[in-house]
């Protein structure tokens, strides 16, 4: 089974369930008015309601973020424009290289450069961007895609 993306208190998780202990975690799902255009922002809807019975942020409020600064391994997120995201941050340039979601840097390259760390919570794990793409304990390379892995039936 593919992983979810989630949702939790600002910041970006993949797995089979949400994070635990979270003040307000929700599974989501990404949009963007042009996915060929690296002006365009990607922006996120949640796939269920909270607990009340309402969205827990009304759709295509909140952004996607990395922080693509040299040497960093940051956290993704999710911020509004009322939100202070961290210092070097950027919630443009995101594009699709296929059916992958990548990142096109002022210097007009592709990078994919999306990893997942370990969290305390079994089968959870924080998204990150590793803009140097060398190796980190306890962290490793994801494709963030737009289609579901297919389904391989083996033949006994």
């Amino acid at each position: 089974m593919a992983n979810q993306f989630f949702y939790a208190d600002g910041n970006a998780y993949i797995g089979s369930v949400a994070p635990p202990g979270a003040g307000e975690s929700v599974n989501i799902t990404f949009s963007t008015t042009d996915p060929t255009s690296t002006y365009s922002v990607w922006s996120i809807s949640a796939n269920t309601t909270s607990e009340n019975g309402t969205p827990p942020f009304p759709d295509n409020s909140l952004s996607f973020y990395i922080v693509p600064t040299n040497g960093s391994f940051e956290q993704a997120g999710f911020g509004s424009k009322n939100t202070t995201l961290p210092t070097g941050s950027v919630t443009e340039g995101f594009v699709l290289y296929g059916k992958q979601i990548a990142y096109k840097t002022s210097a007009d390259e592709l990078k994919l450069q999306f990893w997942a760390a370990a969290t305390n919570a079994t089968g959870v794990w924080g998204l990150y961007w590793n803009s140097d793409g060398a190796a980190v304990d306890g962290a490793f390379p994801v494709v963030l895609k737009t289609t579901a892995p297919p389904v391989l039936k083996v033949k006994a």
